[in-house]
C-alpha cells in the first residue's frame, strides 16, 4: 500500500485534525519531503556528474524507498540551444523494464543541456539536474542523405577551405549532403552556369546575401535539378556536391562559399516540399488533372487501378461515361473478357479539393485478345515509365498481372535489380514499354512461380551492349533456370525471341541476366 494517501481519502476514512495532526498536513507533508529527498539521493548515486553521451540511453523511471516504489518523472532543456527536443528527448512511457529512452542525435554543432530527475510525494517535489553533452558531427564526415548538413554549417566548413581561383572539376562526386529552403536561384545563360541559395531557415525577405545561405552551383551547366521552374522560394531541398571555398579570377571581395557540381547529371534533388502552397483550390485540380493521361491501354482481363491524384489535397472519384467493354468501381477498371477486337472505353474523373470541383474524360483502349496455345503472354509494350523506376517484389507482381493478356495462374515474383523502363544512357535514354533487367555492375533476377507446372518459357529482348569496332562481340547474357546464351544483338530495335525448354517442367521460373538486359515481352507456357 502506497504511504501517501489523499486528504479526501483520508477524511473519508474519519480522521479529524483534532484526531491527528498528520491527517492533516504537518508531520506527513515533513514525511513526504523527507522521502522525495531520499528518492532523488538515490537517483543521483546513478546520474551525477557531467557526461557526454552521444548514442541513446535509458534512465530508471523508478525508484525505491523504504520498501515502497516512487516515479521519477525526467526532461531536458538547455538555455543555449534551440529546438533540443530535435536531437535529445525523453521517451513519453517506460519500456518493460520500467526505463524511459533518452534519444540522442547529433547536430551540427555540440549541444550542452540539462538532464532533470523529479520525484513527487504527496504535495513534496524533489529534483536534480545533470549535465549532459552531444558531440557535434564530425567535421571529417561527408554527411549522408539521412543526416546532411545545415546550410550554415556547409557554408562554415567550405569557408575554411582554400581558395580556388576558377571553377573547379573533381571526379569526387558526391562529397556532402547538405539541406536547406531555398531563397534565390537563376542562372547566367553566357557562362551556362547554374545556381541555386538555400538557407536553414525561409523567410520571405531573406535572400542569398543571409548569413545561414551558401550557393548551389552547377558548373558550365545551366541546369539545376529539373529545371528552375521546378524551384521557388521556401521549397525544402537535400542536395549533393563537393564543398569549395570560390573566387572567380580577377574577382574582387571576399570569396563566396559554395556546394559545387561537376555535369549535368552531377545535381541531385533527393527530396522536395513545399514550404508553403499557396495554389486556390481551383489551381490544384487542374494541376492534379493535367498529370493524368488522356489516353490508357488495357490488354489483360481483371482489374487495373485508375491513376490516384498527384495532389495530397486533391481527391479522385471515377465513373464508366460510355462504353462496355469494361466496368468501373472502386477506382479501378474491370475487364471480364478481352474483346475479339479493340474497343474502347470512356471514363470520367471527378477531382475535388475543398468545395472545388473538375472532370476530365479519358479514353481507354481494351486490347482484343492475341491467343498464346498453353501459355499466357506478358506485354510490357503498355508501359509508361521512363526513368528506370526500381521494381520491389510487390510492384512487380502488381506489372506482371497488369501486363498479362489472361489470366496468369501467377503466385509471387521476386525481382533484384530490375527496373521499369529506363534512364539515360545505354543506347535507350528515358525509354518506356520496356523491363531492364541489371546494371552495369550487378545482374538482374527476376524468380516467377506459377500455380501450373511450365514447360517452355518465350522472352522478346535484347543486349545492352554497344558493338562496334572495338567491340565486335555481345557480352551480355540472360539465363532460364541455369540455362546461359548471349542475348541477341538489337541495341535500337524491339528485341528478339530467346526460346527456353525446360528439361523439366517447374512451377518456379528463375531469370537472370549477365548485366544488363532489355526485355519487352515473356511468354510462358504450361505442361498439359
Amino acid at each position: 500500500m502506497k504511504k501517501l494517501l489523499s486528504a479526501a481519502l483520508v477524511l473519508t476514512m474519519g480522521v479529524t485534525c483534532a484526531g491527528s495532526l498528520a491527517a492533516c498536513g504537518g508531520e506527513s507533508e515533513s514525511n513526504d519531503a523527507e522521502v522525495a529527498k531520499k528518492a532523488i539521493a538515490s537517483i543521483n548515486s546513478l546520474y551525477e556528474g557531467k557526461k557526454t553521451i552521444d548514442n541513446d540511453y535509458t534512465v530508471l523511471g523508478q525508484t525505491k524507498v523504504d520498501g515502497e516504489l516512487y516515479n521519477v518523472n525526467w526532461s531536458v532543456s538547455s538555455a543555449t540551444f534551440n529546438n533540443l527536443n530535435d536531437y535529445v528527448k525523453v521517451s513519453a512511457e517506460m519500456n518493460d523494464k520500467k526505463e524511459y529512452t533518452v534519444s540522442v542525435t547529433k547536430a551540427e554543432t555540440a549541444i550542452e543541456y540539462k538532464l532533470k530527475a523529479s520525484v513527487t510525494v504527496g504535495k513534496e517535489t524533489a529534483t536534480a539536474e545533470y549535465e549532459r553533452a552531444v558531440t557535434a558531427k564530425s567535421k571529417e564526415s561527408q554527411g549522408t542523405l539521412e543526416d546532411p548538413y545545415s546550410a550554415s554549417y556547409a557554408k562554415e566548413l567550405a569557408s575554411k577551405l582554400e581558395i580556388a581561383e576558377k571553377y573547379a572539376e573533381t571526379d569526387e562526386i558526391p562529397l556532402v549532403y547538405v539541406k536547406g529552403y531555398v531563397v534565390d536561384c537563376g542562372s547566367d545563360s553566357g557562362s551556362r552556369v547554374g545556381f541555386v541559395y538555400i538557407a536553414d531557415t525561409y523567410a520571405e525577405d531573406k535572400d542569398k546575401n543571409s548569413e545561414d545561405a551558401i550557393m548551389i552551383l552547377s558548373i558550365n551547366y545551366g541546369e539545376i535539378l529539373k529545371s528552375y521552374s521546378d524551384l521557388g522560394k521556401g521549397d525544402l531541398i537535400t542536395v549533393s556536391g563537393f564543398l569549395m571555398n570560390y573566387r572567380k579570377t580577377g574577382a574582387t571581395g571576399d570569396p563566396q562559399p559554395e556546394v559545387t557540381y561537376k555535369g549535368s547529371t552531377g545535381i541531385q534533388c533527393h527530396a522536395l516540399e513545399k514550404a508553403e502552397d499557396k495554389r486556390t483550390d481551383d489551381q490544384k485540380i487542374a494541376d492534379a488533372l493535367e498529370a493524368v493521361n488522356a489516353n490508357m491501354t488495357i490488354n489483360r482481363v481483371g482489374e487495373t487501378a485508375l491513376p490516384l491524384s498527384d495532389e495530397e489535397a486533391v481527391t479522385f472519384a471515377w465513373a464508366l461515361k460510355s462504353g462496355d467493354a469494361a466496368t468501373v468501381a472502386d477506382g479501378k477498371v474491370n475487364v471480364a473478357a478481352l474483346p475479339t477486337e479493340d474497343k474502347t472505353v470512356v471514363v470520367t474523373v471527378t477531382a475535388t479539393c475543398g468545395s472545388a470541383t473538375s472532370t476530365k474524360d479519358v479514353t481507354i483502349t481494351i486490347k482484343a485478345a492475341t491467343p498464346v496455345t498453353g501459355g499466357v503472354k506478358f506485354d510490357f509494350s503498355t508501359l509508361t515509365a521512363t526513368k528506370g523506376v526500381k521494381l520491389t517484389n510487390e510492384t512487380a507482381l502488381e506489372l506482371f498481372n497488369k501486363t498479362c493478356n489472361a489470366e496468369s495462374g501467377i503466385v509471387s515474383v521476386e525481382v533484384e535489380n530490375v527496373y521499369e523502363g529506363t534512364g539515360a544512357g545505354g543506347g535507350k535514354p528515358d525509354t518506356a514499354g520496356i523491363v531492364k533487367m541489371g546494371t552495369g555492375k550487378a545482374n538482374g533476377k527476376i524468380d516467377l512461380t506459377f500455380g501450373s507446372a511450365v514447360t517452355k518459357i518465350e522472352i522478346k529482348c535484347h543486349d545492352f551492349y554497344n558493338m562496334n569496332a572495338a567491340n565486335p562481340t555481345n557480352k551480355n547474357t540472360l539465363s532460364v533456370n541455369g540455362d546461359a546464351r548471349l542475348t541477341p544483338y538489337n541495341e535500337n530495335g524491339d528485341g528478339d525471341v530467346m526460346t527456353f525448354e525446360l528439361t523439366t517442367a517447374a512451377t518456379k521460373i528463375s531469370i537472370e541476366s549477365g548485366l544488363r538486359v532489355y526485355l519487352y515481352e515473356i511468354i510462358v507456357y504450361f505442361a498439359a
